[in-house]
């Protein structure tokens, strides 16, 4: 399997991303709007299902060490939430929440993600150095 680089890993993820997060800032400003406040901490997650094995399964799951994770991330969570925007915080908890299995390590990646997102964007386009630059056409491409 071929790994993108990261520049171009966060630019795929903003252009699919980038209508999901309209909707979530609209969202969250309809929410803003209707309730006169933004969630000001982090949300309570059921992990329950995230740390149990599941049933009828061979897969074993460690439940102390993925509440521990889980833990850890509300932690980290708990620390940064105020510096991400409501848009971010309503479209990651929904995210985080999704299929019933909720993970505050979802929450906290999909954070991360947006927060990279955003940073990206700020910097423009830009050529992507560890791509080489193709100076001439491929041999094994027909010519025009």
């Amino acid at each position: 399997m071929t790994r993108l680089p990261k520049t171009t890993a966060l630019i795929l993820l903003a252009l699919v991303g980038s209508a999901t997060v309209a909707a979530a800032e609209s969202r969250a400003a309809a929410a803003q709007s209707r309730t006169g406040a933004t969630q000001s901490s982090v949300p309570q997650l059921d992990l329950r299902v995230t740390c149990s094995a599941l049933e009828n399964s061979d897969i074993k799951i460690d439940t102390e060490r993925c509440l521990k994770s889980e833990n850890e991330a509300r932690a980290t969570l708990a620390n940064e939430w105020s510096k991400h925007s409501a848009a971010d915080r309503d479209l990651c908890t929904q995210t985080a929440k999704l299929g019933g299995v909720e993970s505050y390590v979802q929450l906290l990646t999909c954070l991360e993600l947006q927060q990279a997102v955003v940073a990206e964007r700020s910097r423009g386009p830009s050529l992507d150095t560890d791509a080489p630059l193709m100076r001439q056409r491929p041999a094994g491409l027909p010519q025009k």
